[in-house]
């Protein structure tokens, strides 16, 4: 009987010991109501004399304590979202209880002003009575001025914040950030959805490359490589908010964490083609020999291979590109692609148009030094004896790139549909 009892003791406790941790509870929730959830931040230059109207939250501005990282400030915009009131899914208004408030704002904008971001966000902290909440980020726009002033000091919290995902975006805007983020049109009434949405999309369609504060962070830490950003511009001058629209004006390009120059929209598609994303979504002309008037192509998918050699103690990339596409549309009903000489002669055509104008980007690249196409990641990784012997720091690179580089670039071409009937 000892034996049994011990057995059913035994049993007992174990069965104890397995459910104990089911009945301690949630001991550290924190409710998502008594967080301040920040969905978008944007950060431009702050007006000369805004230190005197700081709020000294911080340190940062005490000489005998923790000295200021420089004279000039930063302007914060933050959006939090308002509880109840961020719609979760199509058809809702996201308004509280059943009576008209849908009409109400989904999101609260504050702005404050601080010497670095995380100073700005300690202001904000004082006016917001819910803990600040950096998890649901989306967006983060900001302003040209700002980016060609320099992103390291402003951006370091993005960096080291655990809570930040790095899968959120960063933009670079033209004219104020603060603007950018307040953009909300119909078809949105929370604006950083709306921005995340804008950029899921143009990757999704193949117009735009993956541009995620990871991705930035990983070429800016990158000896060969340097970052890239989308540029955005809000268009409706003066209008209200919700009738100002937003357009990816091409992309951002870096020298460190200092802004150098931004390209045009369509040139977004050639640096695509040179680093080889698979999906594409930009159309090109070409000319139809012997014919008045072009053909449009829309490509559809490309590949990319790069080859590096030292040459005469210079280093050589050689690209290889292959676009796939379909014959779109025809300037008039005159021209004919009736025949298999033809259409050889239109991807021809195809192909010599994208390499010069492939290579051309490439040279206007090299010409204000950032290497965006991460060449020297590619010199670094196949020719690492060259690279240990001449470069080895990513000063020499940037000298490197712009002045000894050799790039070749080479593309090929194939039209896969032409149409059933009327070709």
């Amino acid at each position: 009987m000892d034996n049994k009892r011990r057995g059913k003791a035994l049993k007992c406790l174990c069965i104890l010991l397995l459910i104990t941790p089911w009945l301690t509870g949630c001991w550290d929730r924190t409710e998502m109501e008594e967080r301040g959830i920040i969905l978008g931040l944007g950060i431009d230059t702050a007006p000369p004399e805004a230190e005197k109207h700081e709020d000294q939250i911080t340190e940062t501005n005490d000489p005998a304590g923790f000295p200021p990282p420089g004279e000039e400030m930063i302007k914060v915009t933050a959006q939090v979202a308002v509880p109840g009131r961020v719609p979760l899914g199509p058809g809702q208004g996201g308004s509280q209880g059943g009576g008209g408030g849908g009409s109400q704002k989904p999101v609260w904008a504050i702005q404050v002003m601080g010497h670095t971001l995380e100073d700005a966000l300690q202001n904000l902290q004082q006016q917001v009575a819910q803990q600040l909440y950096l998890g649901h980020l989306r967006i983060v726009v900001v302003s040209e001025e700002l980016a060609k002033r320099g992103l390291k000091e402003n951006l370091d919290l993005l960096m080291r914040d655990p809570e930040i995902r790095k899968s959120s975006y960063l933009l670079v805007s033209r004219g104020p950030a603060s603007k950018a983020l307040a953009v909300a049109p119909p078809l949105e009434r929370v604006p950083t959805l709306y921005l995340s949405g804008l950029m899921d999309h143009a990757v999704q369609t193949g117009r735009f490359p993956q541009s995620f504060i990871g991705n930035f962070f990983t070429a800016y830490a990158a000896k060969g490589k340097e970052g890239y950003l989308p540029y955005v511009q809000p268009k409706g001058g003066n209008k209200p908010d919700s009738e100002i629209d937003i357009e990816i004006d091409g992309l951002a390009y870096f020298v460190g964490d200092k802004m150098v120059g931004h390209t045009e929209p369509v040139e977004v598609a050639r640096f695509m083609e040179v680093i080889g994303i698979g999906a594409a979504g930009y159309s090109v002309s070409v000319p139809v020999p012997g014919q008045q008037g072009n053909v449009m192509i829309r490509k559809t998918e490309r590949a990319q291979k790069p080859f590096v050699e030292i040459r005469r103690g210079k280093p050589l990339v050689h690209v290889f590109i292959h676009v796939e596409g379909e014959l779109d549309a025809k300037s008039n009903q005159q021209i004919k692609i009736n025949s298999t000489q033809t259409l050889q002669s239109v991807r021809k055509g195809l192909s010599r148009r994208l390499q010069r104008i492939n290579a051309q980007f490439v040279q206007d690249l090299q010409k204000e030094g950032s290497d965006i196409f991460g060449f020297g990641e590619q010199v670094r990784a196949q020719e690492p004896e060259y690279w240990n012997r001449h470069v080895r720091t990513r000063e020499k690179w940037r000298q490197v790139f712009k002045n000894e580089l050799q790039v070749k670039v080479t593309v090929t071409s194939s039209i896969r549909r032409t149409g059933m009937r009327e070709r």
